[in-house]
């Protein structure tokens, strides 16, 4: 094995594509430690960062920008690049530098830099430690998982749902095993001189299944496909045995069905294999990368809630961002989709909270709600949520401090009004910016998780009012108010594998909570016989595949309350999710504004 690799590095050097002697620092590149995070400088020290980098036009920044070193390990370092303004949620690409390569110099010369700047994405390079050069393969494992996981943590800087990967040489190969052994997390990858991986390790690795004692998904990693663009200056039984791995992976019989929500054109060619020697510190060598893999995005932790789509071109039109002041005086800044399709007609409006810890932009990317939009003709409203300490709840505090996170005040009470207010400002924000567009008849709240507990605490205010219908995914009742006096219909959809559990039957939780409050404000039930109710209702759950569906409703039949838990799902947004929200929830309800009183397929509701 050694002696294969040496013959091949002396091939590479050869052909330009390794740069001997070029291991000194960089003189144009300064890398800026990132601190230690402690909890008790913590508020300080982010009301700093916020200081430097929050905008108008973009509330919730990356809290770190520039070019950045990163501790991984003891005495081992990772290097960044985050450009000019990059939003939280932005998609990282992790890399290994070059053999021979100074990590500061790879970044500038390869055009990775240019185009992070021009893209938005934000580059993590691996690099061997300090005074020396890479390792072997074996001595370099751990490192590269830890590198790669701390990438993915976002203890400092918050990366997007999914990694882009790059690997080069044979340190690049141990960047293509990650990929091979968490290809759930992986939107696309490229690997040149990276495809060194034996048969046995396939075949071991690719059985590994996903169940655990608690989770049954019948999945192994060698049926989920990643992604990946391969190319080898030469080609042996190791690199053809690689190829035909992430190959059959695109070409399972279950691959469309599990991973592929737009269709078998995305797998169609996900995997792309030449043969030819690429210089490393090639622009073209990254150019080459980024164009294959700019292409493909990756949303969901789960694995039968998992999708590959096709990557949004912010470029192609219908999407604008606002910014405006509340009434609080904060800041704030909302996406807004409109199909070119359907200009210069009304359109129902579709608001959609993002959870905890992403971002709007994350949220418009991963529920592909905008494929729904460009069908049916519907405007879409993605508010942004501001910057706030990380609850315990969520990993924050004393023992692991994490810096602010994009979040929704309702956990605080002290706070939660906040986005109460912000909720009605930005109603009437969207009235303002688009009276010839937006039918107030037809507004529809949704949300996931932290949005998911922010349409049920909206749905409690006055500001329900306002909305036709609601409906949203995963996520219990935090806090509440009374002033909602309206009769609002709601959808709720949670998982088998979510963070709360989904059994109406349970005498008391949070999810509970929220569908006893939605069957006492919907007149469906009052205080001393919610709890049969709910039971009496969900005994009454009909299956169909994985939905699982149960539905109260009102003297007249209309659905006014409906709860669906999802089999085999985790705490994730399905695009299946929204696609249901809106066939069987949103489009079958318009209320007029004048009298409040609303209608389910024509027959009022009262």
């Amino acid at each position: 094995m050694r002696k294969s690799i040496k013959k091949f590095l002396t091939g590479l050097f050869a052909a330009g594509m390794i740069i001997a002697g070029s291991t000194t620092a960089s003189a144009a590149v300064r890398f800026d430690k990132l601190p230690t995070l402690v909890y008790s400088e913590l508020d300080g020290l982010m009301k700093k960062q916020a200081a430097k980098y929050v905008r108008k036009d973009n509330v919730v920044p990356m809290l770190w920008q520039g070019f950045l070193e990163m501790n991984i390990s003891e005495g081992r370092t990772a290097k960044l690049y985050v450009p000019d303004n990059t939003p939280q949620g932005a998609m990282f690409v992790a890399m290994n530098v070059p053999a021979g390569q100074d990590p500061g110099d790879f970044i500038v010369n390869s055009g990775w830099k240019a185009k992070a700047d021009q893209e938005g994405i934000c580059l993590f390079v691996l690099e061997p430690a300090k005074g020396s050069g890479w390792g072997t393969v074996e001595e370099e494992a751990d490192y590269v998982k830890a590198a790669i996981g701390a990438a993915r943590a976002g203890k400092w800087l918050q990366p997007g749902p999914s990694i882009y990967l790059v690997g080069y040489g044979e340190i690049g190969s141990l960047i293509q095993k990650y990929a091979m052994e968490n290809p759930i997390a992986v939107a696309g990858a490229a690997f040149f001189d990276a495809s060194e991986i034996d048969a046995s390790y396939l075949k071991e690795n690719g059985a590994v299944s996903f169940d655990t004692d608690t989770k049954k998904y019948g999945v192994t990693r060698k049926e989920v496909p990643v992604p990946v663009f391969l190319a080898n200056g030469a080609e042996d039984g190791n690199t053809g045995a690689v190829t035909a791995y992430w190959t059959a992976a695109a070409n399972d019989k279950n691959a469309v069905s599990r991973f592929a929500p737009e269709g078998a054109a995305v797998l169609a060619n996900s995997v792309k294999s030449e043969t030819k020697a690429y210089n490393y510190v090639s622009t073209d060598t990254t150019d080459a990368a980024w164009a294959f893999m700019d292409q493909y995005y990756r949303y969901g932790g789960g694995v039968l809630s998992n999708a590959i789509s096709w990557k949004f071109d912010y470029n192609k039109g219908g999407v604008e961002f606002r910014s405006f002041t509340d009434s609080n005086g904060i800041d704030r800044q909302y996406l807004v989709y409109i199909p070119q399709a359907y200009a210069g007609q009304k359109l129902p409006v579709v608001v959609a909270y993002h959870g905890a810890s992403t971002s709007m932009r994350n949220f418009f990317e991963n529920t592909l709600w905008y494929n729904i939009a460009d069908r049916e003709g519907i405007m879409l409203v993605f508010p942004e949520s501001s910057l706030i300490p990380v609850p315990s709840t969520l990993g924050g505090g004393e023992k692991n401090p994490t810096a602010y996170r994009a979040l929704w005040t309702i956990e605080d009470p002290s706070l939660k009004l906040t986005d109460y207010v912000y909720a009605k400002d930005l109603l009437d924000n969207i009235g303002q910016n688009y009276p010839y567009v937006a039918d107030t008849g037809r507004m529809y709240c949704t949300g996931h998780s932290m949005g998911c507990m922010m349409t049920h605490y909206l749905g409690s205010t006055d500001v329900s009012h306002r909305f036709a219908a609601m409906g949203a995914t995963s996520g219990p009742l935090m806090a509440k108010e009374e002033t909602g006096s309206q009769v609002v219909p709601m959808l709720h959809t949670m998982a088998e594998y979510d963070m709360w559990s989904y059994d109406l039957n349970k005498d008391s939780s949070m999810v509970i909570n929220a569908a006893n409050m939605w069957l006492t404000k919907n007149h469906l039930a009052d205080a001393e016989n919610v709890d049969a109710v709910r039971r009496a209702g969900y005994a009454a759950t009909r299956k169909d595949g994985r939905w699982n569906t149960s539905v109260w409703t009102s003297a007249d039949g209309a659905p006014l309350y409906k709860y669906i838990w999802v089999s085999q799902k985790d705490h994730v947004n399905m695009p299946s999710e929204n696609e249901l929200l809106w066939n069987t929830w949103f489009k079958h309800w318009n209320m007029f504004t004048d009298t409040g009183i609303r209608y389910y397929d024509g027959i009022a509701v009262k």
